[in-house]
């Protein structure tokens, strides 16, 4: 009878779920094996079984081992009842009923994480399997179970089972790694697994659509719905959006013939999002330029593009001398030229065609390897770099990022992030388009009263944003404007300690930290908020003072930074990450390229550091340590020391070094605001827990009137040094 029922079954799931399978050949046709996999949802044990021909003992909650039919099922699959509040008694008889079957040659499978996750992470691994493995002898195997987060049977939406699933008749990836040895810790285990979801998530490009291909399968299911508004009071729906999307593609097409790439300088905006929006539907690619930049920059950014055109208001034309120059088109005039007769055409055939016929014969589907976006970013010299994204980047990482956000239909971001920002890009103007959320859009992010209003208004829950916004908006909204929210995320550069504790203090929400790169698409890790699910048992997903868990499908490893050897865990290091949100490169730089990402590797010259969970902090950039005296130097520490030394609060400061004889290197500290007690400041901190190598000279105090940045807010330590080395020469 259990032969007749697990046929069954195993002919069941695979009919449910078309299943893939990568690495089958490293599960041994006879002998022991422990498999470990993570642990994603309910039918996560049916999955594995259908994959095997030969039968998986598995360890299993004693709650569901005790249910009358499943019980039974698994008392005759063999079945191994294992619950967190067993005694210690109770559990060594679970470990050594395991570890015997592993002695006796069969196949035991664990979820190490201890129990499913609820936000799509890999959770930290517990020490069992460790036991389990090393007193039954067996090879240990890493198993990854990719595309079950989103099903019914998942905790995806906050609940099991009442919800509808997120794909339909898309396979189930299962990754199946080499043996690895019975002592393996259980580090080493959980990136073995993170490395086989990087691969799965690659792959997952076989299955995605071009950024506008998919926001177009969005507008055709929810016509009606409301897609975006913007603070002039303008309302749109999806149907809506793709209409005039197509018809301004239409214009895009004639005006723009012969161009590869075409600029965009609007603020975050409905007209922003149509322009991106229409651009990829004309086959161009859209080049977001910074309009906070000098003039300088934005001139070499349109000769690098050798861009014939660029879509921009009056204003901004004129504040960059653009508006009496050929490349400039007036937003307003183009948008005028879209008749309504038009926009209802587009909109009537696209709502009456079939979704794949209209892809083809309406909007340029196009391959996911085309290019998506070119972001220039300011690099470590001062010259800005042209970060080339394709729609594989940038879709797997809106993937990643609405798994890790828990985002649904329900919600609605905030919009205040400028779309020449990557996280304007991916996270304010497509991720709502291809995640199917509604946005809501203010020009300014500096207005906090207009921010605040929006967020009323709109009744927006989530609101991502630097922490130099978060401070203006702690201090020019109302307490109830933000009532709405249920997450609010910053990013781009550190978040201050006394930042989130006064939003929190208002608003009660916290104030999540996340990191990211443009290079990277930029989402790398981020904080959510813990989730409880069973009385005193809560998945712990944010820690104050790190940036949070990588993003699923983002490997991070720490290296040193001059020897390139990965660190010991906690240590810092220099970070890279790994993942199929990794840039094509750098436009027209393949020198950069090749030094920015080396063996699938992206360098990201920040200095981090994973803890035991898989938190990751960072703490500054590579180009700002020294080495003194044989001993590395990390500037970024010595900052923070010094702004808590600082009891007036009303500098800011920058470490950096010149070359001397004697130690190699002599710090010097940069700082702007009033004239500073050097010596005070020295005093609180040889009180402090730095090590007396890594306190500055008084003299050594340098005033400035302000403190030398790059555009995403990091300190410039290039700059910072030019001006120390100037000081010392003088």
């Amino acid at each position: 009878m259990i032969r007749t029922l697990e046929r069954f079954l195993k002919w069941l799931v695979r009919r449910l779920y078309g299943i893939e399978v990568y690495g089958a050949e490293n599960i041994p046709a006879e002998g022991p094996a422990l498999l470990l996999s993570n642990h994603v949802s309910y039918v996560d044990v049916p999955v594995i079984c259908a994959v095997l021909r030969r039968r998986v003992h598995f360890m299993m909650w004693r709650r569901l081992y005790e249910l009358p039919i499943l019980g039974f099922v698994a008392r005759k699959y063999g079945a191994i009842p294992v619950s967190p509040s067993d005694g210690p008694q109770a559990m060594r008889k679970s470990l050594d009923k395991a570890a015997r079957m592993l002695k006796e040659g069969r196949i035991v499978c664990i979820f190490p994480e201890g129990s499913m996750t609820r936000t799509a992470h890999l959770q930290p691994f517990k020490r069992g399997f460790e036991i389990i493995a090393r007193r039954g002898g067996a090879p240990v195997i890493p198993v990854h179970l990719d595309r079950l987060w989103g099903s019914i049977f998942s905790f995806k939406q906050g609940r099991y089972f009442f919800k509808m699933p997120r794909f339909f008749g898309r396979p189930v990836r299962v990754s199946i790694g080499k043996p690895l040895p019975p002592n393996v810790d259980r580090h080493t285990l959980r990136q073995k697994i993170m490395e086989l979801e990087v691969e799965a998530y690659a792959g997952r490009a076989r299955y995605q659509r071009p950024l506008h291909v998919a926001f177009m399968r969005n507008a055709m299911r929810a016509w009606w719905w409301p897609c975006m508004a913007c603070s002039s009071g303008r309302r749109l729906t999806w149907g809506g959006v793709l209409a005039r999307s197509l018809a301004l593609a239409r214009v895009i097409r004639r005006r723009c013939e012969g161009e590869d790439m075409v600029g965009v300088m609007l603020p975050a905006s409905a007209d922003a999002a149509l322009f991106n929006i229409a651009l990829q539907m004309a086959g161009r690619t859209p080049v977001n330029l910074n309009y906070t930049a000098s003039r300088k920059t934005v001139d070499a950014i349109i000769r690098r593009c050798r861009l014939r055109t660029v879509f921009s208001s009056k204003q901004l034309a004129k504040r960059f001398g653009l508006a009496h120059r050929e490349e400039f088109a007036n937003v307003k005039d183009i948008l005028g030229s879209v008749s309504r007769l038009r926009i209802a055409w587009e909109g009537f055939r696209a709502y009456l065609m079939p979704a794949a016929l209209a892809e083809r014969l309406l909007a340029r589907r196009g391959s996911m390897n085309d290019l998506a976006a070119v972001m220039f970013t300011q690099g470590a010299t001062g010259l800005p770099k042209g970060v080339m994204l394709t729609h594989a980047n940038i879709v797997t990482n809106i993937e990643s990022v609405t798994d890790a956000l828990r985002l649904d239909w329900r919600d609605t971001l905030m919009g205040v992030l400028p779309p020449f920002h990557a996280f304007g890009l991916t996270v304010a103007l497509w991720l709502p388009l291809v995640s199917r959320i509604r946005t809501a859009y203010h020009a300014n992010p500096l207005d906090a009263k207009g921010v605040g209003r929006m967020v009323r208004e709109h009744r927006a829950s989530i609101l991502i944003g630097t922490p130099t916004f978060f401070t203006l908006y702690v201090r020019g909204t109302r307490r109830g404007d933000f009532a709405s929210l249920r997450l609010a995320v910053a990013g781009g550069q550190k978040l201050q300690p006394e930042t989130a504790e006064d939003f929190e203090r208002r608003f009660g929400i916290p104030l999540h930290e996340g990191y990211g790169c443009t290079e990277l698409s930029p989402i790398v890790a981020v904080n959510v908020p813990d989730v409880e699910f069973r009385p005193n048992s809560r998945q712990v997903t944010a820690r104050p003072g790190t940036v949070g868990r990588p993003v699923p499908g983002t490997l991070v490893s720490v290296v040193d930074p001059r020897s390139g050897e990965p660190v010991e865990r906690g240590e810092t290091g220099m970070a890279l990450i790994r993942g199929p949100s990794v840039m094509r490169g750098y436009m027209d730089d393949p020198r950069g390229t090749a030094l920015a990402i080396r063996g699938g590797w992206y360098y990201t010259r920040d200095l981090g550091a994973v803890d035991e969970d898989g938190f990751l902090t960072i703490h500054g950039r590579t180009t700002r340590l020294s080495k003194i005296a044989g001993e590395t130097v990390q500037h970024a520490v010595i900052e923070e020391a010094l702004a808590k030394a600082d009891v007036e609060g009303e500098r800011n400061f920058l470490v950096t070094a010149v070359p001397e004889a004697m130690r190699g290197r002599r710090l010097v500290v940069l700082y702007d605001g009033p004239v500073a007690d050097a010596r005070a400041l020295v005093t609180r901190l040889a009180d402090s827990d730095l090590p007396n190598l890594w306190i500055p000279d008084a003299r050594h105090f340098i005033r400035v009137e302000s403190i030398p940045t790059l555009p995403n807010g990091w300190p410039d330590g290039e700059a910072g040094q030019r001006l120390a080395r100037e000081y010392f020469s003088a």
